[in-house]
């Protein structure tokens, strides 16, 4: 009899811990807020070992603030919860449709890797289209150049 008040008493108490640390919607949007600022970190990393002047650095220390400005707002209109007591689970509205893109429990929120996947895939074709931008500048200087030699 004793085993089983034991095993009862500490269900209890996980359900207990589990309802009172179940993450409410802001920390929801903070998770999903770091995961977007992770990414626009190693994508600044990656092109900041390129050669840029200094009107360029700024421009994107602007752009930095700006976008974490436009990516709060972004968060705030497009994600919701839907709260289960005991879990809640990350939804991202768009046009419409909703998708499940995370899960909360015990105090964490931990979002899908699938999701994570998109994130690397939007970096990779920034990344790209970064690259064919700086291979047009630059064939743009040859074409200058050539044409001041005329």
């Amino acid at each position: 009899m004793k085993k089983q008040n034991i095993i009862f008493i500490s269900i209890a108490i996980i359900v207990l811990i589990a309802v009172f640390t179940n993450p409410n919607v802001q920390a929801h949007r903070e998770a999903l807020k770091m995961m977007f600022n992770q990414s626009l970190l190693k994508q600044q990393e990656t092109n900041g070992n390129e050669d840029i002047n200094i009107t360029e650095n700024n421009e994107s220390k602007l752009g930095a603030i700006l976008g974490n400005v436009f990516i709060d707002e972004i968060i705030k209109n497009i994600v919701t919860t839907d709260n289960y007591i005991l879990f809640s689970i990350t939804k991202l509205s768009f046009e419409g449709e909703n998708r499940i893109i995370g899960y909360g429990l015990f105090g964490n929120v931990f979002i899908s890797s699938e999701f994570n996947k998109v994130l690397k895939n939007d970096f990779e074709n920034n990344k790209a289209f970064e690259e064919k931008k700086k291979n047009a500048k630059e064939e743009a200087k040859k074409d200058l150049e050539e044409l001041r030699g005329l």
